[in-house]
C-alpha cells in the first residue's frame, strides 16, 4: 500500500504535531540567540517558520478545547510576528 512506502521513506504530508512544537522551540531559541528565521526539513520538504506556527497554532486550538491550561500557551503562540 502507498501508506507504507510514504512511512518507509520518511514522507510526512502534513507537519506531525509532535515534530512542529520541536520546530518551533528551536526556532524561538534561534530568534532569541541569533536573530535569524530557520527552515526545516523533514521528509523532503521544507517547512517555514510560518507552516510551523500555523500548525502549531492549530494543536494548541486543538487542546484549549480539553483544557483550561491550553488558553496561556495559545495565547503566548499568537503574539508572535514573523518579518
Amino acid at each position: 500500500m502507498y501508506k507504507d512506502k510514504f512511512n518507509e521513506w520518511g514522507w510526512h504530508k502534513y507537519l506531525p504535531s509532535a515534530m512542529a512544537l520541536w520546530m518551533f522551540h528551536k526556532w524561538e531559541k534561534r530568534m532569541r540567540e541569533m536573530n535569524t528565521d530557520t527552515r526545516f526539513e523533514l521528509g523532503g520538504r521544507t517547512w517555514t517558520s510560518a507552516q510551523v506556527l500555523k500548525r502549531v497554532k492549530r494543536t494548541a486550538s486543538q487542546r484549549l478545547d480539553e483544557s483550561s491550561g491550553g488558553k496561556f500557551y495559545f495565547m503566548m503562540i499568537c503574539d508572535i510576528l514573523f518579518d
